[in-house]
């Protein structure tokens, strides 16, 4: 990875950061763009560079931790559903005390309000 590759990928981690920590202070809705940069220290703009609105950034925020119990649950396939279902609610519940319910929350919003958005 190059010097500007790594640039990149430092100023999106503060992005996702700085999203996390407010969204965890004041909720999702009370916060917009310009707050989420702000507090990242970079310029309004560059969010766009990597995000198309804010509600990419939950996605953004919920995607390793979830995709990684997702992967763990395929694991199990010998398991039996009990068992999967209990590894579930333990991790996802480990996601809600590190992130915050508001993540989850919004995250569970945003997964809905795309499914509907691609039935149509």
């Amino acid at each position: 990875m190059n010097k500007r590759q790594k640039s990149a990928v430092e100023t999106k981690r503060k992005l996702i950061s700085a999203g996390l920590e407010l969204i965890k202070e004041k909720g999702f809705d009370a916060i917009n763009v310009e707050d989420i940069t702000k507090k990242a220290g970079v310029a309004k703009g560059t969010f766009y560079t990597y995000f198309k609105r804010k509600e990419d950034i939950v996605m953004e925020i919920s995607r390793t931790p979830f995709g990684e119990i997702a992967d763990e649950i395929e694991q199990m396939e010998n398991a039996e559903l009990f068992d999967k279902l209990r590894h579930y609610f333990r991790r996802f519940m480990e996601q809600v005390e590190f992130c915050g319910i508001q993540i989850c929350r919004e995250c569970s919003c945003t997964v809905r309000k795309q499914a509907t958005e691609n039935k149509r």
